[in-house]
């Protein structure tokens, strides 16, 4: 069972940080996967990867 976990929303995004991973799941706020980040840093980049017709 996760320890802690805590969503955060970037505009139309929501992230799932869990103190268990390192890896940040990535989600439109409508339910559609956007993906994971392999670290909190990478949020952005997969973001912007995301809004450039890549990761879907």
């Amino acid at each position: 069972m996760p320890r802690e976990l805590i969503f955060d929303r970037y505009g139309p995004y929501v992230v799932i940080f869990n103190a268990d991973r390192d890896a940040v799941p990535v989600f439109l706020a409508s339910g559609e996967w956007v993906g994971e980040a392999p670290s909190a840093d990478l949020i952005g980049p997969l973001i912007d990867a995301y809004e450039n017709g890549g990761t879907r």
